[in-house]
């Protein structure tokens, strides 16, 4: 049985900026109120990605194991990035 390499800690990292700049795309796409400006979406497509990346670099350290648990709290973490990652993007325009 062969067995295949996971990903690099460089190609977590980059899936995770990509995961996080895709979901708060959909938020960001059609919202908006003229009094917020004309750059308001700026703030949420730099944090969201930004912290999403630290969070998959942080997902990978975890679950370097491969094991149940191990995946599962990586997962975990990552989810919590993402979500902190959106709540930090949007905070003063959609989460208020």
């Amino acid at each position: 049985m062969k067995v295949t390499k996971g990903l690099s800690r460089k190609e977590a990292i980059f899936s995770g900026y990509i995961i996080g700049m895709v979901v708060i795309s959909l938020f960001v796409m059609d919202a908006g109120n003229p009094e917020w400006g004309a750059y308001w979406r700026v703030k949420p497509l730099i944090v969201t990605p930004l912290i999403s990346a630290c969070g998959a670099g942080l997902a990978y350290l975890v679950a370097w194991r491969r094991n149940f648990w191990a995946l599962l709290l990586g997962g975990f973490i990552f989810m919590m990035f993402i979500w902190l990652g959106i709540v930090l993007g949007l905070n003063g325009t959609l989460w208020d």
